[in-house]
Parts: structure tokens; C-alpha cells; sequence
């Protein structure tokens, strides 16, 4: 499948992209947008047009604090994935944001285990959502 190294100079590729911009708000969107235009072919193919377009969206959904059941109603969450999280003490999505386990760290984790199932929509969910904490200057 996709190596390590591809979803690694995938992130870094996006966080050093030349705009200049806060991640907030509007933020978000314009990140991911830019994180599409310049995501490998390949990548784009494996998460399918459908994906593609709810990218943007899903960039917003780190800033909920609805419960992460209910979360799994409207996104590509697994049983599996809430229980990572939950095993941190995470209660929604909101812990994203933070440093601290299992934040932006275990955000990349879902990631990886997304890509690993070869889940194309749960891979574009986690990669959105890692997306929501780049924020460039």
C-alpha cells in the first residue's frame, strides 16, 4: 500500500506549503484545499471523488465536543478508533487539538492504522483532521 514515508512527505509537504495563513475558521478549508492540490495522484485515486469532496468538510471536525458515538453516526469512526481514543481518556474529537495524548500524535496513528486497513474513507477523515492543526504563518 502507501508507505510510511509518502504519508510523512505528504504532512510536511502541506505544512510547509508557501501560503500564508491562520488555520482557523475559513483556515481549515483553505489548508485542506491546498493539502489536495498537492496530494500525490495515487493518494487521491485510493480515496475516491466522494472522499475528496468531504476533505474540506471533515477539517472542521476536531472543533466538536459532541460525543464520539455520536460523532460516529456522521463520520468514518470505527469501534476501533473510539476505543484508541477513549483509551487516552479522549471523550470527542476536540482532543485533536491538543499535544497531549492522544492529540495530533494519535490523530497521525489513526491515520497510519487507516491506511494500513486500506480504508479510503477513514483515511481521508484522519488525514482531514490532522490537517485541522496545521495552521502556517
Amino acid at each position: 500500500m502507501y508507505k510510511l514515508e509518502t504519508i510523512v512527505i505528504l504532512f510536511t509537504a502541506c505544512c510547509l506549503s508557501g501560503n500564508s495563513l491562520w488555520g482557523w475558521g475559513n483556515g481549515h478549508d483553505y489548508v485542506n484545499r491546498d493539502a489536495l492540490i498537492i496530494m500525490p495522484n495515487d493518494i487521491k485515486v485510493f480515496l475516491g471523488t466522494e472522499n475528496e469532496k468531504n476533505f474540506v468538510h471533515w477539517s472542521h471536525a476536531p472543533d466538536s465536543h459532541v460525543s464520539l458515538l455520536d460523532e460516529q453516526k456522521k463520520y468514518p469512526i470505527t469501534d476501533s478508533d473510539i476505543k484508541y481514543l477513549e483509551s487516552f481518556g479522549a471523550k470527542n474529537l476536540y482532543c485533536l487539538h491538543s499535544s497531549q495524548k492522544p492529540g495530533q500524535a494519535g490523530n497521525f496513528i489513526l491515520l497510519i492504522r487507516a491506511f494500513m486497513d486500506k480504508d479510503p474513507a477513514r483515511s481521508a477523515f484522519w488525514m482531514s483532521t490532522i490537517m485541522h492543526s496545521v495552521r502556517m504563518m
